[in-house]
């Protein structure tokens, strides 16, 4: 997106745009003075006409539930609008993405906003320019995200602030309802105040928006990495942070977090593959080098090939950054750094979950608590106070991130990623050819994918808002060029990826869409690509529960007609690598094998009475550790046996 093209988004808003009274006054709104000057009669038949109306059941129910995962193509039919909004509103629908989208919901609430405020000459004027401004600044996200990203992609300007739209757009619609139109002209003033003060705000965030948007171009451009805005310095996107870092600080105490409950080893073992591969400065804290002095970055993640070159315009020489792998775990001995001490336990509960055992309720107890307690130190500091450091929230950020998918708090998580995700981009669009900031953007996006599709699972109707998918297939499409070039290199990562799509594929109200085409085909590539990876490390562990994971997927996958495999024989075999998983990895992994034959058997794959008799014993054996946790499933299986 050109830099001109963004400014004309606004039209030199930066001094045309303010909405004020003497605008609202002025005769371009096409309404003289004697027009606009309610008599007393007038007043009270509108006033009591609203009031009726808002009264009314239609008004409490002003979008059903139903319709906002729907997709509006055009302005509704009889409701009135100028011309000019009802051309900008069909041409923001017509750009929206082909799925459902937080801003789709918006798209719905404004021309039942139009019609309310324009039920008086007061308010119908700050209902227009409410929803051209804000059909403005969706456009401009749209045009950017056309240019930049997938349309519609996770962590972005636009996804991140689509919740606040509706937030606004609900606000106005709340102030408008409470306070109505009155014939005192003190209240008529606090009204067109409150309206005023709405607008203002919306418009102030949407020049921010703009600014940041321009200074990616003007930044590559002249590729001096100063021009450029962090997506941050948005006053709105700030203003979530701050919120964030805030609920954080009570998160731990206000959710119902079963310090019982078994940890989703498979979920963690996953997200940690991925956060593990992502670089940060290696100056975030004075001890991030390994004890040993080995700095040698082949800790199973994928090397990003740069070879200490500066191609990185975000951290500098290569030798400057590190992974996870890196840090080192052991507790710092100054009381001083408990952020650091939080980051560090973080880490090490992250990379020793496969060696926890589950014999005893008390470690996994501990395990959770650790989180708890990393979880509340981390969100009471971000570490960073400008935009010149955000660098610093980075590392942070992912052991927050870490740390509530610990607590299975993925709600939240999500918003931890996201800001994750929106740095990476900063920084990849200061230096487009960085391997080094692709690859961290693309290993963001995959861990994003995973919180995402487990929040989903949790909370089933924010999949109907935005797809966990997306997040993967951007990662995919991110990856494969880099793939193309060096396979050898970016196989596992770009195998890991598929997985985590199909997977998302398999949600409840995703396994009858178009989706499963394409979620068979990287599944399919999947397949062979940890086929490779066990054929040079047959006796890896690793290897192992990744094919098993493949072949789960695949084989839950329904097949597709041209499909040459058995599903059962698919299956069997995914069960075969994680027996052997187990017995290299006792413990937290028995789980896993359980839970794969109960997915096997409730989509009738499988039936075999040695399997079923195997989660049996798994799940009894659990059951006496966290009683009731495994209740359902235990009597499923012995149901199943039984048949």
């Amino acid at each position: 997106m050109s830099a001109s093209k963004t400014e004309n988004s606004f039209m030199d808003e930066d001094h045309s745009d303010t909405i004020s009274s003497d605008e609202i006054e002025d005769s371009s709104m096409h309404e003289d003075d004697s027009n606009r000057k309610l008599s007393s009669s007038d007043e009270q038949a509108i006033g009591e006409e609203e009031s009726n109306d808002a009264m009314s059941p239609s008004d409490d129910e002003v979008v059903p539930d139903r319709i906002e995962y729907q997709r509006m193509l055009s302005w509704p039919e009889g409701i009135s609008a100028s011309s000019d909004i009802i051309a900008l509103f069909n041409e923001v629908a017509a750009s929206m993405p082909p799925y459902s989208h937080p801003t789709q919901a918006v798209l719905f609430r404004l021309p039942d906003l139009v019609r309310m405020t324009g039920q008086t000459r007061l308010a119908s004027q700050y209902g227009e320019a409410f929803c051209r401004r804000m059909l403005k600044f969706i456009k401009l996200l749209l045009e950017h995200d056309q240019a930049s990203a997938t349309l519609g992609a996770h962590g972005t300007l636009h996804s991140l602030l689509s919740s606040e739209f509706l937030y606004k757009i609900e606000r106005f619609h709340t102030n408008f309802k409470e306070k109505g139109v009155v014939r005192q002209s003190v209240q008529r003033q606090q009204i067109q105040a409150t309206m005023e003060e709405e607008i203002s705000w919306l418009r102030s965030d949407a020049v921010a928006a703009k600014r940041i948007l321009r200074s990616y171009s003007e930044a590559s451009l002249r590729r001096d990495s100063k021009l450029h805005k962090p997506s941050l310095s948005n006053p709105t996107i700030g203003r979530r942070m701050d919120d964030f870092r805030d609920l954080m600080s009570t998160v731990v105490f206000e959710s119902c977090i079963d310090l019982k409950a078994f940890p989703r080893v498979e979920t963690m073992h996953s997200l940690y593959y991925l956060i593990r591969n992502i670089k940060f400065p290696r100056d975030w804290t004075l001890d991030t080098a390994r004890e040993d002095g080995n700095d040698d970055q082949s800790s199973g993640a994928d090397s990003d090939g740069q070879g200490g070159s500066a191609n990185s315009v975000a951290f500098g020489n290569t030798n400057n950054f590190v992974n996870i792998d890196e840090v080192s775990i052991v507790p710092a001995s100054a009381p001083e750094e408990p952020v650091t001490d939080a980051f560090r336990s973080v880490i090490r509960k992250a990379k020793g979950l496969e060696n926890l055992r589950f014999e005893t309720s008390e470690a996994v107890i501990a395990w959770r608590t650790s989180a708890c307690q990393a979880l509340s130190i981390l969100s009471s500091d971000f570490g960073f106070k400008s935009s010149e450091e955000l660098d610093q929230a980075i590392p942070q950020l992912l052991a927050t991130a870490l740390a509530l998918s610990q607590v299975e708090d993925c709600y939240w998580a999500c918003d931890a990623m996201s800001f994750v995700v929106m740095l990476f981009r900063d920084k990849l669009q200061r230096a487009s050819t960085s391997v080094l900031d692709r690859l961290n953007l693309i290993y963001a996006l995959g861990a994003l994918t995973i919180i995402f599709r487990e929040a989903n699972i949790s909370e089933s109707w924010n999949e109907k808002f935005q797809p966990a998918s997306l997040a993967a297939e951007e990662a995919i499409e991110l990856l494969r060029p880099l793939y193309e070039h060096n396979k050898a290199r970016h196989r596992h990562s770009l195998a890991a990826l598929q997985i985590e799509y199909g997977l998302c594929v398999l949600l409840p109200e995703k396994r009858e869409v178009s989706a499963l085409e394409s979620g068979r085909r990287a599944v399919k590539e999947a397949v062979e690509l940890c086929q490779e990876i066990l054929s040079e490390n047959s006796t890896g562990w690793e290897s192992k529960l990744l094919l098993a994971r493949v072949l789960q997927v695949q084989a839950m996958l329904r097949p597709h007609v041209g499909d040459e495999f058995d599903r059962r024989k698919v299956a069997e075999e995914a069960l075969d690598h994680l027996r052997d998983v187990t017995k290299i990895k006792p413990g937290p992994f028995d789980l896993k094998l359980a839970d794969a034959v109960h997915s096997f058997a409730s989509l009738n794959i499988i039936d075999s009475r040695s399997a079923l008799s195997e989660a049996e014993t798994i799940y009894k054996a659990l059951s006496t550790v966290t009683p009731g946790q495994f209740d359902t499933k235990l009597s499923e299986v012995r149901r199943w046996l039984t048949r």
